[in-house]
């Protein structure tokens, strides 16, 4: 999977936007990012998204870790506000496992929010679906394998 991401109120100010120009290709990204930091863990390495000139990051099982993690730490704790979590993914076909994008409240990482990516859905023809929080009731939408698509969640605080 190959994602590239941005979170923010509004346009005129984002609280996390990745840039993975500046980082050699198979590199683990910069923990300096665009707008905010990230750290990782396990298996993310920046890649060339197919078909453009664009770096994203590919996450994937490496020798020594099973995980393959990415956190997009804010540039400032979020107030009250409406804020927008954007990411353009590509979910190649012979990918397996679950991909999971999971919100959590800051200074305490207690999780309020996660979304699971399935690369298959049974039952629901060919393709990937969503999940809120692993409640099969709450399995929604379709996307296609090899396809860029873009997910985005709004949240209240």
């Amino acid at each position: 999977m190959i994602l590239l991401l941005s979170v923010g109120c509004d346009p005129t100010k984002t609280l996390f936007s990745d840039n993975y120009d500046a980082t050699a290709i198979n590199q683990p990204p910069a923990n300096a990012q665009a707008v905010g930091t990230a750290t990782i863990e396990g298996g993310v390495r920046v890649a060339v998204i197919p078909d453009t000139n664009s770096k994203g990051v590919r996450f994937s099982r490496i020798s020594g870790s099973d995980d393959a993690v990415l956190h997009c730490n804010l540039s400032q704790a979020p107030g009250d506000d409406t804020y927008v979590f954007s990411t353009v993914l590509l979910y190649p076909s012979g990918s397996g496992g679950l991909v999971t994008i999971q919100f959590e409240k800051a200074g305490g990482g207690e999780h309020f929010l996660h979304l699971d990516i399935f690369p298959g859905c049974k039952g629901d023809g060919p393709g990937g679906c969503f999940r809120i929080d692993d409640d099969d009731s709450k399995r929604f939408g379709k996307y296609q394998m090899d396809q860029v698509f873009i997910v985005q969640v709004t949240l209240d605080n």
